[in-house]
């Protein structure tokens, strides 16, 4: 089995980097949409977002729910694209547990499978490509809510 280097970081590379450097976000009604918890879950969440190629919009989340006193069961990753949004939501290992995707006009939709897959390794590969960059510009305090 090959080593893993410094420019291959593992899943929870992200999630570390994320509690570290994340800010509160409540992401709405998008937890009972997604049944994500109880009827009355609070949906708020540890997140970073980040726009893709200097955009000023961020298109890109990964999202930690704030349990207070419990660890997480799920993460919540999102790519937000023209007329598109497309939700996954994660074990804590990484695995795609469910993913939707939302356009103008329609709520949130279940995505097939095949095309959940896809879009979310490249969701994934794109936090991972991106982490030592964003680690970096957090550091000298350039990730800003």
């Amino acid at each position: 089995m090959a080593q893993k280097s410094a420019s291959d970081p593992a899943f929870s590379d992200i999630v570390t980097f994320v509690e570290r450097w994340g800010w509160t976000a409540d992401l709405g009604r998008m937890c009972a949409a997604l049944k994500l918890g109880p009827a009355d879950f609070e949906c708020k969440f540890k997140q970073v977002a980040v726009a893709e190629g200097g955009g000023t919009l961020p298109n890109h989340g990964f999202n930690l729910p704030l349990n207070v006193g419990q660890p997480a069961q799920f993460i919540v990753l999102y790519h937000l694209r023209p007329l598109v949004g497309t939700f996954f939501v994660v074990s804590l290992d990484g695995t795609l547990k469910a993913s939707v995707y939302r356009t103008p006009g329609a709520d949130y939709t279940a995505l097939p499978d095949a095309d959940a897959q896809s879009a979310f390794q490249a969701e994934v590969q794109f936090w991972k490509t991106n982490l030592a960059k964003l680690e970096e510009v957090a550091k000298q305090g350039g990730i800003r809510r």
